[in-house]
C-alpha cells in the first residue's frame, strides 16, 4: 500500500518535536538537518511553506523557527510530552555517550526543564542532585547521585529511542553523530 501525501506529511510532522529538541541540545548537526529537509521534500508532492523555510534555513536558529512554526500551525506541539521526552531523552543519551559530564547533565536538565516550565520532573530535582554532588565527599556518593539521575532520565531516553525507531521518517536520522 502506497502512503498518501497527507500520511507522509503526518509522519514528518510527528518527528518534528524530536528534531527540534535534538537541534536545541546540539544532538543533531545542521548538515544532518539539511539532509532531513531534502528527504522530506523528496517524499512530498505538495510542499508546505514551513518546509521551504526549513530547507532554505542558513543556521540552527532559523531552522528552529521554521520547525516551531510548523508545530504551532499544525497543532502538533505538545510541550508536556514531546518537549519533555525530547529534551530529557537527548540529555540522557548525551550523558551516556560521554558528550556531557554528570555536572553538565544536571545543570542542563535543570535549566531546560525550568526554561520549559515543565513539572514532571521538576527542575528542583536536578538542582538538588547538583547540590548533593557538590557536597559529595566520596566516589560512592557521586556514583549514587549518577544512579539517581539515570533512574530519572532513562525512561525518557527509552521512550525517545522507541519513538525514533517507530517513526518512518526519523529512523535514518543520525543523532549524536
Amino acid at each position: 500500500m502506497v502512503a498518501s501525501d497527507s500520511d507522509r506529511l503526518e509522519s514528518i510532522l510527528a518527528g518534528l518535536p524530536v528534531l527540534f529538541s535534538a537541534l536545541e541540545l546540539e544532538a543533531l548537526q545542521f548538515s544532518e538537518l539539511r539532509r532531513c529537509a531534502d528527504r522530506m521534500i523528496e517524499q512530498l508532492d505538495s510542499l508546505p511553506i514551513w518546509l521551504v523555510d526549513l530547507d532554505s534555513s542558513k543556521d540552527i536558529k532559523s531552522a528552529l523557527a521554521a520547525i516551531s512554526v510548523a508545530l504551532h500551525e499544525t497543532g502538533k506541539w505538545s510541550i508536556e510530552n514531546d518537549l519533555r521526552i525530547g529534551l530529557l531523552g537527548f540529555l540522557h543519551m548525551k550523558y551516556k555517550s560521554g558528550k556531557i559530564s554528570l555536572v553538565g547533565l544536571l545543570i542542563e536538565a535543570g535549566t531546560e526543564v525550568d526554561g520549559a516550565n515543565l513539572s514532571n520532573p521538576s527542575c528542583e530535582v536536578f538542582y538538588q542532585l547538583m547540590n548533593r554532588l557538590e557536597d559529595a565527599k566520596s566516589d560512592a556518593e557521586k556514583a549514587a547521585i549518577s544512579i539517581a539521575a539515570e533512574e530519572i532520565l532513562k525512561p525518557f531516553s527509552d521512550r525517545l529511542q522507541a519513538y525514533i525507531y517507530d517513526n518512518k521518517f526519523l529512523k535514518d536520522v543520525k543523532f549524536l553523530a
